[in-house]
């Protein structure tokens, strides 16, 4: 039983949110936005919050309340909190106090036995006259899908979960070789390694964090004749064999190995995964039709940590005759599902990610493409999540490859959306400095004053070198593209390497003013 004040803030909080909105769109017209807010501002709408219900849930009087004297203050501490209720008590001598009930959450179905609607000048009107078909209207949200009451189940008002104490959601990115928090190890780079879609080559290209092109994964024929997927070095990397690549990134080792030991099938599925997934990030692809032709966009594969926390220990119940010997209180191992990402966003920039290190198993927001031999799961949008946090204090360790221009929400549905978005820092210089590499030769090229002669591909973007292995080494040389009139080769080489594209993949822009319905 309460009371509140009902108040025509809802038209105006909502006119507010319209004009929000609106400064964010230049498609939209301005007298349109102008009757929208005159509209919601001059709407009938009264409204107010259940307020003192939480408070009645977790044994606190949310009624107006004597100050105690001075001395009892001085024990029991300052009054601006709420004071608890240990019981209710006897209306006769002799009964015994009966103890107040303690919830841990607020979580169940209500109904409302009266309502009165009371005017300014006292004048009240009673709004229930049987309690029964008393049969509120309802988002969905809020309609049982389990009604406690089978009788008169419209009635009855669902309100979901929610904690009765301050809580948050940690998500928190870690170092990439040893999970310590970034913001508490300094020099510390979430970043393990970046992913690359080489479509013209059919291969999935390996940078260290700091953008230097360490290797890729390529379908090859070994001597027996099957196709196999193998490591080859890229110019310039000293990992030439994969297992090399476990002390220097073991995360990225370890997702590129899985993927290997699959094979082409499972390569191929992979990188055609990834491409769908960004086509939610970013559906018209690259400004460079050439270069959307030749390769995606780079990914970063790094290291987060997922925890639910508590403000002070979880609250028992205040009750007399359990006040001195309090029962454990079960919140702290309740399982709650978090999702990652959502593919109805293009504002997300979750690609794929893995659980608590299990690399035999790749998550990924959008339906797989191809054969993969049960290595790719979807994320589902409607059913359980892949996996719980609670507040037990043991996190979940997370890998996940993301687009790096927009942030990766996680929900939980009672708590804030968590957010992270990889800092600036970690991604202008590793993208400005890679170069992409793609297979060339055999083919007849001449050298002139230490320039290559071979006709470059016309991209809108990039500078284009020639890259050919050595005894010593990798030698690398400026692409110059041959006169068609010229004198033909006196004495041509037959030459093998890559061709190397720089300067085309560009820092991620910040995306401050999104809106629904742009792309990224």
């Amino acid at each position: 039983m309460g009371r509140q004040i009902l108040t025509p803030s809802a038209g105006h909080a909502l006119a507010g949110q319209i004009e929000t909105y609106a400064s964010g769109r230049t498609d939209l017209p301005d007298d349109l936005i102008r009757t929208l807010e005159e509209d919601a501002r001059t709407e009938d709408f009264l409204s107010q919050t259940l307020d003192g219900f939480g408070a009645m849930l977790r044994q606190r009087e949310a009624r107006p309340w004597r100050r105690p004297p001075q001395e009892v203050e001085d024990l029991t501490g300052p009054t601006d909190a709420l004071p608890p209720v240990p019981g209710i008590p006897p209306k006769y001598p002799g009964q015994p106090w009966q103890d107040s009930v303690f919830h841990e959450l607020r979580a169940g179905q209500l109904a409302f036995t009266r309502l009165s609607v009371v005017d300014r000048f006292g004048r009240a009107v009673n709004l229930i006259e049987d309690e029964l078909h008393f049969e509120p209207v309802l988002p969905d949200s809020l309609i049982p899908d389990h009604p406690t009451d089978p009788l008169a189940p419209a009635r009855l008002i669902e309100l979901g979960p929610r904690f009765l104490q301050p809580a948050r959601l940690r998500f928190d990115f870690l170092a990439a070789t040893h999970d310590e928090d970034v913001t508490l190890t300094p020099g510390a780079n979430p970043v393990c390694a970046w992913l690359l879609n080489n479509r013209l080559d059919r291969t999935l290209v390996c940078f260290d964090p700091h953008g230097t092109a360490l290797g890729e994964l390529r379908e090859v024929l070994d001597p027996s004749g099957d196709r196999i997927v193998a490591w080859a070095p890229l110019p310039g990397s000293r990992i030439t064999e994969l297992d090399q690549l476990q002390p220097v990134s073991p995360h990225a080792h370890a997702f590129l190995d899985a993927i290997r030991r699959r094979g082409p099938a499972v390569l191929h599925a992979v990188r055609a995964t990834l491409d769908d997934a960004l086509t939610t990030i970013d559906p018209d692809g690259p400004q460079d039709p050439s270069l959307g032709f030749l390769l995606g966009r780079p990914l970063a594969l790094v290291r987060t940590r997922l925890d639910l926390e508590l403000c002070g220990p979880a609250r028992t119940t205040v009750a007399w005759s359990q006040v001195a010997d309090p029962p454990p209180p079960a919140l702290s191992d309740y399982p709650w599902f978090v999702r990652l990402g959502d593919p109805h966003r293009t504002d997300d920039g979750l690609i794929a990610m893995i659980t608590n290190d299990d690399y035999d198993r790749l998550d990924t927001v959008v339906d797989p493409v191809g054969e993969h031999d049960g290595f790719l799961h979807p994320i589902p949008t409607d059913g359980e999540p892949p996996f719980t946090v609670s507040f037990a204090g043991d996190p979940v360790h997370t890998t996940l490859l993301v687009d790096p221009r927009v942030p990766v929400h996680a929900t939980t549905d009672v708590l804030p959306t968590g957010t992270v978005h990889i800092p600036q820092e970690f991604t202008v210089r590793a993208l400005a400095r890679m170069a992409v590499a793609f297979r060339a030769g055999p083919l007849l090229a001449d050298e002139a004053h230490g320039t290559a002669l071979i006709p470059t591909p016309a991209t809108a973007a990039g500078t284009w070198t020639w890259a050919e292995p050595t005894t010593d080494g990798w030698r690398t040389l400026p692409l110059a593209s041959p006169e068609p009139t010229a004198t033909p080769f006196t004495h041509p080489d037959l030459r093998s390497g890559y061709l190397l594209l720089g300067d085309a993949v560009t820092a991620p822009a910040a995306r401050t003013d999104h809106t629904p319905g742009e792309h990224a």
